[in-house]
Order: C-alpha cells, then sequence, then structure tokens
C-alpha cells in the first residue's frame, strides 16, 4: 500500500511514495502504541486498586473464551476482564505493525541506496508525514 496522490511518474516517485507510507505508518503506530500503553497502565491500576480477582493474562484468555460466544459481558467484572484483555491486544497490535513499519523502512533504505537515490531525504519525508498525521 502507497500514498499517491497521482499516479508515479517514475521509479523514484514510486520510491517517494513508498518511503512516506512506511514513514506515516512508522509515526502512526508509535503515536498510538503510547496510546495504547497507557491505557493498559491505568487499566492495570484499576485491576490491582479493585482487587477483582484475577489476572491480566486470565482476563485475556478468558476475552478469547469470550470471543467464541455471542453473549457480552454481564457484570463489572466480566465487562473490565474484556476491557483490560482489549487493552493489551491494541498494545500487542500496535508493536506488531510497528515493527512491520521499521523492517519496511530498512528495505526502502536499502533499495534507495542501492539505486543512489541521494535525493529521497528521509527526514524530510518523515518531518511531512508527521505534519500529514497531525492535520
Amino acid at each position: 500500500m502507497s500514498y499517491y496522490k497521482q499516479p508515479p511518474k517514475d521509479e523514484n516517485d514510486l520510491l517517494r511514495a513508498d518511503v512516506a507510507t512506511a514513514l506515516w505508518n512508522l509515526i502512526y503506530h508509535e503515536q498510538e502504541l503510547v496510546k495504547a500503553q497507557r491505557i493498559l497502565a491505568y487499566a492495570k491500576v484499576i485491576l490491582a486498586r479493585a482487587d477483582f480477582g484475577f489476572t491480566l493474562q486470565e482476563a485475556i484468555e478468558k476475552d478469547k473464551q469470550r470471543e467464541d460466544d455471542l453473549d457480552y459481558p454481564v457484570d463489572a467484572t466480566e465487562w473490565f476482564q474484556s476491557r483490560i484483555a482489549d487493552a493489551a491486544g491494541t498494545v500487542e497490535h500496535h508493536e506488531c505493525e510497528l515493527t512491520k513499519a521499521h523492517a519496511v523502512i530498512a528495505c526502502l533504505k536499502g533499495i534507495v541506496a542501492r539505486l543512489n537515490f541521494t535525493d529521497i531525504d528521509f527526514a524530510e519525508i518523515a518531518k511531512q508525514q508527521k505534519t500529514r498525521l497531525d492535520e
């Protein structure tokens, strides 16, 4: 998946769009991971303070079982198990996507270097993508 305002004009334009997409993904998942980790941290505090009688891992397992059922959590404990499991899953998702983004950027840096496309400035494109994401 690449970000194209227009179809690429040449191979340089194609790589520039791929770099922009990869950097956008990196910045996005970094930002979302910070949010997700904060939510999970607060949920862990609630779990410890409210003494629900289950661990995070137990909540995750219970939530996996619940996914097979159509029943929505019916009490506070079940709801919180679902909520904290969801928070943990969100952290895991953004960590995975961030790892993929880093791998794609490494590949693109190798290709850009191999082709000696010195006009593809990763830092400048990252600034543009950060601005685009913040809009």
